[in-house]
């Protein structure tokens, strides 16, 4: 499925059809070329995508009876540029800065590639490359772990099946498995640098969430129906209860309510606000009309969020170079093995290239660079030797 997905966008890329995220770094681009002569023409062009695009959201219906597919494009466009401008990618005026052109080149791997220039951003490569006290050779492993942990990642599909096949070659007399299977969790300090991206996208998204939901509220209409049932509360006025002391009672429960937004008001009644705790609490506790896609919040899931350890085939092999163990024991297709390994060899050539260039003009470590070369390209002459026949 990611296979697929990732090949759908690169024909996509042609025709500048790509999510709006994409689409706003692209058109920035093309901006900057000369932004006297440009401006007026990718102005234009920019409206036109956002009102009249080719791929869009599912209609979503409101209590109003009305469609918002139309403005939640125009919010999607609005909240990836506030998203870019954020992190910094993009200035005040639309420029690009920093390492906004090595995220469009990795546009196809969102949201990792956004992960990926955080850790990059933080200098914790810095800190793995710079360490005298290990060889060369352990670098670039433990650099390639982590670097597993962002791009191509596939999760284990079975430990009872890894178990039983490990339990079976230890009767045959050796000693443990020919590979790692299962990928070590991220360092801890990778693992904070995660989070805190995490929590800069989610605060976007609900940022977003709550300026949509409070400037069409009149659109959306009240939320008091039951999703799956229909069924509908109405709300109780209470300028119509001639009873003072139900009167002060309901005022008084207006008064100290959660204030809430973006938030379903049936979520609400557990005392629930507008700050949402979690990706995934943000997309499923959202109000009705109100839509946000998954893709667009660009967070990566750690280990202990999903509880399901990660293939370590990449890393197994660059270690052992032995594709039938891979096949055997971390239970990978050879097809899908084959595809990912050369998606994997492609990312390491871009993201070396790429900071090998912003070496040279003085703003990436050098030391950085050449250790992604040379990782770069070990991992294409073991691809090229043992998976191209």
């Amino acid at each position: 499925k990611q296979w697929y997905q990732r090949r759908v966008r690169g024909y996509l890329s042609l025709y500048n059809l790509l999510d709006p995220a994409y689409f706003s770094k692209e058109v920035l681009l093309k901006s900057n070329f000369d932004p006297n002569r440009r401006r007026f023409e990718i102005g234009e062009a920019t409206k036109r995508l956002v009102n009249y695009p080719l791929f869009s959201v599912q209609a979503q219906k409101t209590g109003t009876g009305k469609d918002l597919t139309e403005l939640l494009t125009k919010h999607y466009f609005r909240y990836s540029l506030e998203y870019l401008r954020r992190e910094n990618y993009l200035s005040q005026e639309g420029a690009f800065q920093s390492f906004c052109g090595l995220v469009s080149h990795l546009y196809s791997y969102e949201p990792f590639n956004f992960v990926f220039l955080s850790i990059l951003r933080e200098g914790l490569f810095d800190k793995i490359v710079s360490n005298k006290n290990k060889p060369k050779d352990e670098i670039l492993r433990e650099l390639l772990k982590v670097l597993c942990h962002i791009f191509c990642r596939l999760p284990v599909k079975s430990l009872e099946f890894i178990q039983r096949t490990k339990e079976k070659y230890e009767k045959e007399g050796f000693r443990g498995l020919p590979t790692s299977v299962l990928l070590p969790d991220l360092p801890e300090d990778f693992q904070k640098c995660v989070e805190k991206h995490n929590e800069r996208a989610l605060d976007t998204a609900s940022s977003y969430m709550r300026c949509f939901t409070k400037a069409y509220s009149d659109i959306l209409g009240s939320d008091h129906t039951l999703p799956l049932s229909k069924v509908t509360f109405n709300p109780v006025n209470n300028d119509n209860n001639n009873n003072s002391s139900s009167f002060e009672l309901g005022s008084y429960l207006n008064e100290t309510a959660v204030k809430f937004t973006a938030r379903s008001s049936f979520v609400a009644l557990s005392g629930h606000g507008d700050d949402f705790t979690s990706t995934e609490d943000l997309l499923k506790s959202t109000r009705s009309g109100a839509y946000l896609d998954p893709s667009l919040v660009p967070s990566m899931k750690l280990f202990k969020d999903t509880n399901q350890p990660l293939n370590a085939y990449v890393y197994d092999l660059y270690v052992t170079r032995d594709m039938k163990n891979i096949l055997k024991f971390n239970g990978v297709r050879y097809e899908e093995f084959w595809e990912n390994e050369k998606e994997f060899m492609l990312i390491l050539l871009t993201t070396s290239a790429a900071l090998l260039k912003r070496a040279k003009q003085g703003s990436t470590s050098f030391l950085v660079a050449q250790t992604f070369q040379q990782l770069a390209t070990e991992f294409a002459e073991i691809f090229t030797k043992y998976l191209v026949k």
